[in-house]
């Protein structure tokens, strides 16, 4: 099988390569590569992997982040595995995209995209409009076995301006916080993310008056 995952929302795409990591249970050391293509040989190492039998299962997993930038001949053995992939390996090709992109580059983006596409399994990762963050929220915290109304989703979506890997690692924060009580509030939000936020943000003002050489760990933290 050989997937095509597209769009700027990086974070839902890692995610979903983590979950097929999963699938390989304990054999993901053995079993799981991950190749960049700024990686000197990149295409080859992974070809050679996916021609080869898996160590004591059936299962391989290899990933190829941001295929579209191999070089021409790096890509062009690649679209020959897409067109004839091995039956033992999961191959997982991404396109991370960085809207709008520049002219002379959308073109070769668009054409590499198709050569993939007609034969991958595609998955996009756009961003999300404000409906369907907040309606992801409150799965995301329905699988954490925790409760969140829409009013309170959508308070945490607007502070963390919509980013899922941020609203991610705060829901977790806030399942600890609230310990066994079942419902996730407008006041744990406004306690726990906004405060924090806030805090963060007059102190990094403070340090920009002052000059203050803490200022760019300020920044980092925001």
């Amino acid at each position: 099988m050989v997937y095509l995952f597209t769009g700027e929302d990086t974070f839902l795409m890692e995610e979903a390569i983590k979950n097929m990591r999963k699938s390989l249970g304990e054999d993901t050391l053995m079993n799981f590569y991950s190749f960049s293509p700024d990686e000197s040989g990149a295409a080859d190492k992974a070809l050679e992997i996916l021609n080869t039998i898996p160590f004591f299962d059936d299962k391989r997993l290899v990933v190829i982040r941001n295929v579209h930038k191999l070089d021409a001949r790096s890509f062009d053995k690649i679209i020959r595995y897409v067109n004839n992939p091995s039956d033992t390996a999961t191959l997982v090709l991404t396109m991370e995209g960085q809207k709008p992109w520049k002219e002379k580059e959308k073109k070769p983006w668009e054409e590499k995209y198709k050569a993939l596409s007609e034969k991958a399994k595609q998955q996009a990762y756009n961003e999300m409009r404000d409906s369907q963050v907040i309606s992801w929220i409150i799965a995301r915290v329905k699988s954490m076995e925790k409760e969140i109304e829409a009013e309170t989703a959508n308070l945490l979506k607007d502070a963390l301006l919509s980013q899922t890997w941020q609203i991610a690692s705060e829901l977790e924060k806030l399942c600890l916080y609230t310990g066994e009580r079942k419902k996730i509030t407008l006041e744990d939000v406004k306690k726990l993310v906004l405060k924090t936020y806030d805090d963060t943000v007059f102190k990094l003002a403070d340090a920009l008056f002052d000059r203050k050489a803490e200022v760019l760990l300020r920044i980092r933290e925001i």
